[in-house]
């Protein structure tokens, strides 16, 4: 598997708001293992690799896993909360590759 490349995009499944994290630390800190635990979110990396979150016992409770690269998924998710914001957006012309967007 290829390493996660930063920053990670999360979307709430409740909502579909999208928000953007520079580090797994930092998400930690905002996140409940109780939302973790019932997939609560949908994740992916800067490269629109889809990513499993789990929780583990230790510390560093969150853990973030690869799984298929999606990039497709990623620009829908982030199309479909700029529409919810009222905000016009053509994702048709982004690229993933080395971290864009």
């Amino acid at each position: 598997m290829n390493p996660i490349q930063l920053p990670l995009f999360l979307r709430l499944k409740d909502c579909g708001d999208v928000v953007r994290y520079e580090s797994v630390v930092k998400m930690q800190s905002q996140f409940e293992k109780i939302d973790v635990e019932n997939e609560e979110y949908d994740a992916w990396d800067a490269l629109g690799t889809r990513l499993r979150l789990s929780v583990q016992e230790s510390t560093d409770w969150l853990r973030v896993d690869s799984t298929n690269p999606e990039p497709t998924q990623l620009a829908k998710a982030i199309a479909e909360f700029a529409r919810l914001q009222g905000v016009p957006a053509d994702m048709s012309n982004r690229s993933f590759a080395g971290g864009h967007l």
